[in-house]
């Protein structure tokens, strides 16, 4: 691929919320397609809503970026400061008799309204765009035209004229319409293909229709689907559309949750688990399927539990201290190493491993057995006393334990478990032992059997 036709993507977030999986998708698609094909990754804010945009949500959103490793190639912009940019071209079209300025009664703009609202249904920004008792730039469209553009992923779509009328370019305020400053933007930023959600394709026939006026070839739409909830409905906060930092937060790996949203909507055979030079080697929009796809917050749990496996003992001590500031000098005089090895196979997030362990040091707050298996337990911290505290001997002393008391293992392992760390659902008797040390294991069985 040459430099001239060097791919050139972008994610476009508007900053007046912090970033959402669904925004992460799309920027991770964007990423993936312009590292597959050694192109640019770009990124610029949309931040002509002025009332509900902030430097904070911006802040926010590229802090998110970043925790899963990606950021732009070349520096952002912000559309709130390019307004003269925009003013030449409309100015433009109006010299050309591209564009005109037109008034809206109040009258027009109801049954424009009214129009959208049977087109496009409840949730249409045009409504946005309709503006009573004003002067507005409207974009001119020849009577009977009809847009036919090609989608990467949907193949040729068709809008016939009747699906809109002469759109707005600049409301009364003399400020540029999100259809409008995109083009200009996009044309500027030399974008060679435009990755995005399919809640945006009604978007693209008006914009093909500036890019034809403006005399600029557009670039290759990709429209992808939707992040659906498990009835197939648009996914909503409920569903688990919360924030980047939320997911962080409840203990996710970056790349475990990269992992399971590529793999919403695109494929690679049957392969679910991939490292990120993988999904960068494989990545194509060929891959990218037509039809939305149900978000599964066990799958994602199961895709996190392969990541935290993987992972070393040492970085996942990290990984929890970023979310627990100092969390690991609690235990500098314990096992911590040991501790995350025995459990982070049992576990899905960094928050379940890190609560497991801190029972363990901490101890069971309350036991209630039986007396019969008080008297084992009392029994077998007596055995303790005079052993030697390694995998092999404890191994043999066991056997030899429940031989002589002629009992099986669930006869001993179950309320060991319970008064050692609270649970019976906890790893191998052993490796417990092992991680408390023999004083401390001791300490805790004394206290039961008094």
């Amino acid at each position: 691929m040459t430099a001239k036709n060097t791919v050139r993507v972008r994610f476009a977030p508007s900053p007046t919320g912090h970033l959402h999986i669904g925004g992460l998708r799309t920027a991770l698609f964007n990423y993936l397609f312009a590292r597959h094909n050694n192109g640019k990754f770009l990124l610029r804010v949309e931040d002509t809503d002025l009332k509900r945009s902030t430097q904070e949500y911006m802040d926010s959103q590229l802090e998110a970026l970043k925790w899963v490793g990606i950021e732009a190639d070349e520096p952002y912009f912000k559309q709130s400061e390019r307004s003269e940019i925009y003013k030449k071209f409309i100015d433009q079209l109006l010299s050309e008799g591209k564009a005109y300025k037109a008034y809206t009664s109040a009258e027009q703009a109801q049954e424009r309204a009214e129009r959208m609202r049977k087109l496009y249904g409840t949730d249409s920004s045009e409504y946005e765009e309709v503006e009573a008792d004003s002067w507005v730039i409207r974009f001119k469209i020849d009577a009977g035209e009809t847009i036919t553009f090609h989608d990467a992923i949907r193949g040729e779509v068709t809008f016939s004229r009747d699906y809109f009328d002469d759109f707005i370019i600049a409301r009364a305020d003399g400020t540029p319409t999100y259809n409008f400053v995109v083009v200009i933007d996009d044309i500027l930023m030399k974008i060679t293909h435009i990755i995005r959600g399919e809640d945006h394709i009604s978007n693209t026939p008006k914009q093909f229709l500036l890019y034809k006026a403006l005399g600029v070839e557009p670039p290759v739409f990709a429209h992808i689907p939707l992040i659906l909830n498990k009835d197939g409905g648009r996914l909503s906060k409920r569903d688990g559309a919360t924030s980047v930092q939320a997911y962080r937060d409840m203990g996710y790996l970056p790349d475990a949750l990269c992992n399971y949203l590529v793999r919403l909507g695109w494929s690679h055979g049957d392969q679910e688990i991939f490292s990120r030079p993988e999904l960068i080697d494989y990545f194509t929009l060929d891959g990218v399927g037509k039809k939305g796809a149900s978000f599964d917050i066990q799958k994602l749990n199961w895709v996190n539990q392969v990541y935290l496996k993987a992972t070393s003992d040492t970085d996942l001590i990290l990984e929890i201290d970023q979310l627990t500031p100092n969390w690991s000098a609690r235990y500098i005089n314990h096992n911590l190493l040991q501790a995350v090895s025995i459990y982070k196979d049992r576990c899905h997030t960094l928050i379940e491993l890190r609560d497991y362990i801190d029972v363990l040091f901490a101890g069971p707050l309350v036991v209630d057995l039986p007396d019969t298996e008080k008297c084992i337990l009392k029994d077998f911290k007596n055995s303790l006393e005079t052993i030697s505290w390694h995998k092999e001997d404890l191994d043999k002393h066991i056997k030899l334990f429940l031989e002589e008391k002629n009992i099986k293992m669930p006869n001993l392992g179950k309320p060991l478990r319970i008064a050692l760390v609270g649970s019976p659902n906890a790893p191998a008797i052993v490796e417990i032992l092992l991680v408390l040390g023999k004083e401390e294991v001791i300490k805790r069985l004394a206290n039961l059997c008094v």
